[in-house]
């Protein structure tokens, strides 16, 4: 009967009397028992093989030796040190390769591993582990990985979803960091490894290089068009933007290269988008302040458009008649059959500064300095002085008294 099946052993006869004779059935059936109660047992020098599941009674195997292969048992230690999801002996910028713990030979769904960079990436990533094979190296899900993204001496958690390696931990690489300074172009580039940047010099922005799902801020340094487009980049009001040095906007990507400006802070406090009825209504009087000592009472305010000339080098627009334009109208350009002089935007809302007889300078901030041209422009260009639509300049008393006539609407802020 060799075991009784909890365990206990009991000899198949009946125990020989002292000076009894034993006889060959009784010593061969005992023996034969005892030889398969002991060919049932585990031998400690691991000849034999459990056949079936071996409970412990809360007891544990101590003393156990590291695993050496995934079929081992896993030493607590192991574990604990992240031994068994180290990778180890990194190398590689873009095509990186490392070997895998327990010199495990396939990729599973769900395989978790550590690893330390070997150096920052400058494209997109591959990894290959035991020379398994290059899979790509992703975040967000399946999106690439871009310059920057991966940084040298850092640790990233990758998980297998059965294509790919995901770096996992909480959504994109980049929580808050200052990128490197991007030049202005009509297509900027979105530099990866960051998410705030500097965009130096004066170049018309109107298209972003992005991939999707990106959160970013850019700050100006100097004044620039950025030019709307309802789906590459949807600016708040649906208007061009002209920035100014210290503005700051944010943007996010609904799409690959498709931008939208979620807030614009501009750097003198003043609100991007006009409110409703934001100037002075046509016909209004005011007294207004054009610099320390040039103020012009009761003024009515018209709406305007003519044709000018520009005269590059004097950065005049000479409309050719003394018209009635003051310091500090704000204005706008437009063109047709042509372009507008090189330095001049159309749409961008100017403030008319060293008003003469017959010529004027338009700046970008009230009584600011005169944006400067290259060129003469061509075709026919446009001066448009329209109150309503449009930022009103300050008005400003020194002292004295004020009269307020009839009819008029002022808000004090």
């Amino acid at each position: 009967m060799a075991r009784n099946g909890s365990g206990t052993y009991a000899l198949p006869l009946a125990d020989v009397a002292s000076g009894q004779t034993i006889l060959a059935s009784w010593a061969n059936t005992t023996l034969s028992d005892i030889a398969t109660a002991l060919t049932a047992s585990i031998a400690k020098d691991g000849q034999t093989v459990p056949t079936a599941t071996l409970p412990m009674g809360n007891f544990r195997h101590t003393g156990v030796g590291a695993a050496t292969a995934v079929t081992d048992y896993a030493k607590a230690g192991q574990v604990i040190d992240g031994d068994l999801i180290e990778l180890t002996s990194v190398s590689g910028t873009n095509t990186v390769t490392a070997t895998g713990p327990l010199s495990m030979s396939a990729y599973a769904t769900g395989q978790n591993f550590t690893m330390k960079a070997a150096a920052a990436n400058t494209d997109a990533v591959t990894l290959n582990i035991n020379t398994i094979g290059a899979l790509a190296v992703t975040k967000n899900g399946a999106v690439a990985l871009e310059s920057g993204d991966i940084k040298l001496g850092n640790v990233y958690n990758l998980v297998h979803d059965g294509t790919r390696f995901q770096i996992v931990g909480g959504g994109d690489l980049v929580q808050m960091a200052k990128g490197g300074d991007i030049s202005s172009a009509n297509t900027i580039v979105i530099k990866g490894g960051a998410n705030y940047f500097n965009v130096t010099g004066t170049t018309e922005v109107n298209t972003m290089t992005v991939p999707v799902n990106r959160n970013f801020f850019l700050q100006f340094d100097a004044a620039l068009q950025l030019t709307h487009h309802a789906t590459n980049l949807d600016l708040p009001g649906g208007a061009n933007i002209t920035t100014a040095a210290g503005d700051v906007a944010e943007f996010f990507s609904r799409a690959a290269n498709e931008v939208q400006c979620v807030s614009y802070t501009k750097a003198d406090g003043t609100a991007v988008v006009a409110s409703a009825g934001g100037g002075p209504s046509v016909g209004t009087e005011a007294i207004i302040r054009t610099n320390a000592t040039n103020i012009v009472t009761n003024t009515t305010l018209t709406e305007k458009e003519l044709t000018y000339t520009a005269v590059h080098g004097a950065e005049t627009l000479s409309r050719g008649t003394d018209d009635g334009f003051a310091n500090g109208d704000t204005v706008q350009l437009l063109n047709s059959g042509g372009a507008a002089p090189n330095g001049w935007v159309v749409g961008t809302q100017y403030y008319v500064v060293s008003v003469a007889s017959a010529t004027m300078q338009l700046a970008l901030t009230f009584g600011g300095s005169a944006v400067t041209i290259s060129d003469n422009g061509s075709g026919t260009n446009t001066v448009y002085k329209n109150i309503n639509g449009m930022t009103a300049g300050p008005v400003t008393i020194d002292s004295g008294t004020v009269t307020i006539r009839s009819g008029c609407t002022w808000n004090i802020i």
